[in-house]
């Protein structure tokens, strides 16, 4: 039954994010200084479920191309926060993080 259930979530994940990227602008949520797009929270959503999913092992396991993805947007955060400032790093690597590896999951 849960192999039906990951058959049918990956598809529909990938059309909602496809559907979400068409929205225009302005119907982002401003929280602070951060904008949120729909696809935007549909990531800050999944992320953290598909990256468990990865490292679970049940059905693939990490490969170098998911240590290099996570690599890199982990020393991006580290150049944002180096740049500018822990605060102002945190908040702009941690939305490339989402995008970064949320998309590529």
């Amino acid at each position: 039954m849960k192999s039906a259930y990951r058959q049918v979530a990956a598809p529909t994940l990938a059309a909602a994010f496809y559907m979400l990227l068409l929205l225009p602008p302005e119907f982002s949520v401003s929280l602070g200084s951060m904008r949120l797009s729909g696809y935007r929270v549909l990531l800050l959503v999944v992320t953290p479920m598909l990256l468990m999913r990865l490292f679970e092992g049940r059905s693939t396991r990490p490969t170098a191309v998911d240590y290099l993805i996570l690599g890199h947007a982990a020393w991006v955060i580290l150049a944002l926060i180096v740049y500018a400032g822990p605060v102002d790093g945190i908040e702009s690597g941690g939305i490339y993080f989402v995008e970064c590896v949320g998309a590529f999951l």
